[in-house]
């Protein structure tokens, strides 16, 4: 089942490892969201002390609560997951190739950083090692109003703004990142993202049932 359901899409899986074990057994994230419904993330701590030079940074890595897709004019991320099976950003693509098709995420933070001077905040995800998930652009990134996973039912969420222009071609296994202004984070807080197409050629991304989850990183001092 599971790679008839994989085939469907715009990749094609090359290897029973690309499929993964799924965002629970995900070994850098925890918190992941189940079947993209929203859930509360907690922020996993890494780095320790390092040589001479003093202690590694600290960084708290977070799942996505929310990681999926929809298409513009028949929005539905159950069909868009069904289909894909991943992140999909395309300006014509799923069903209907008049579509475009656009991927949403929200991270839910804690509080391990409250009090603390953050140095550095980005996005990482990641081209599965499929046939036709890599692209010619990475698609654009953008903050959004806050949303849950029921209103990527009724479209589009409206756009804060861009956080991120599109970063050119993306090929098949490379972990794309995206910085963040330090200001989107607060203890306690979400974050809601926006990947939009900025090409016809779609790029596809792990969603937070695959192999390398989205995943926001954390660097405070």
């Amino acid at each position: 089942m599971a790679l008839s359901l994989i085939g469907l899409g715009g990749c094609t899986l090359t290897s029973l490892d690309d499929l993964g074990p799924g965002a629970t057994n995900a070994s850098s994230t925890t918190g992941a969201g189940t079947g993209g419904a929203s859930s509360s993330a907690a922020g996993q701590t890494t780095g320790g002390a390092g040589g001479t030079g003093g202690s590694a940074p600290l960084t708290l890595e977070y799942a996505a609560a929310i990681a999926d897709c929809i298409y513009e004019d028949t929005p539905d991320p159950d069909a868009c997951r069904d289909y894909y099976a991943k992140l999909w950003v395309d300006s014509a693509g799923g069903p209907s190739a008049s579509q475009a098709t656009h991927s949403y995420l929200r991270f839910d933070l804690d509080d391990k950083f409250d009090g603390l001077r953050i140095v550095d905040v980005r996005l990482e995800i990641t081209v599965p090692n499929e046939s036709g998930c890599n692209s010619g652009s990475s698609g654009r990134l953008w903050e959004v109003m806050p949303f849950i996973r029921d209103d990527l039912f009724n479209g589009l969420i409206p756009a804060v703004g861009m956080l991120g222009e599109a970063q050119g071609p993306v090929e098949l296994g490379e972990v794309i990142a995206f910085s963040l202004p330090l200001h989107i984070v607060s203890p306690n807080g979400s974050i809601y993202l926006h990947i939009d197409p900025s090409g016809s050629d779609g790029v596809g991304y792990f969603n937070d049932m695959g192999l390398t989850p989205p995943k926001l990183i954390i660097t405070p001092e």
